[in-house]
């Protein structure tokens, strides 16, 4: 089983549902962030940087082909899943949520056993291209 964080609300873009760092920062340039919770912010972006890997195409564990999905002209088809051994990474996104809920931003958490073909996969998350009927 796979998990996604997805915002209910939010300008998503060509159909993708918003991120939730994305809008948790969008909250923050807006200004609309207490002093606490941007620290807080900050501080949870600083252990997702040391504890999960933000690949390249370039990078290991991309499966052969996956070099032609990107195009320097489209964002990425690539959506990106937790896998379920990642507890203490999920624990940590739903504080996010927590907040962004506090915030009016509605928040859901997607579960899948098939969220689309894997292209790149980790100790703790795979980055798929979504089927046609995949949940987004």
């Amino acid at each position: 089983m796979y998990l996604r964080f997805t915002a209910v609300a939010g300008r998503p873009a060509r159909g993708i549902p918003a991120g939730l760092f994305q809008l948790a920062y969008r909250l923050e340039e807006e200004g609309a962030l207490a002093a606490h919770e941007a620290e807080w912010l900050r501080e949870v972006v600083g252990w997702f940087e040391k504890h999960l890997h933000a690949p390249r195409l370039e990078s290991p564990g991309w499966k052969s082909g996956a070099r032609g999905l990107l195009g320097a002209s489209r964002p990425s088809p690539v959506r990106f899943w937790f896998k379920q051994e990642a507890r203490e990474h999920v624990q940590r996104m739903q504080q996010v949520a927590v907040m962004l809920r506090h915030h009016d931003i509605g928040v859901r958490i997607v579960r899948s056993a098939r969220p689309g073909r894997i292209v790149y996969e980790d100790e703790w998350q795979v980055g798929v291209v979504p089927f046609r009927d995949s949940p987004r």
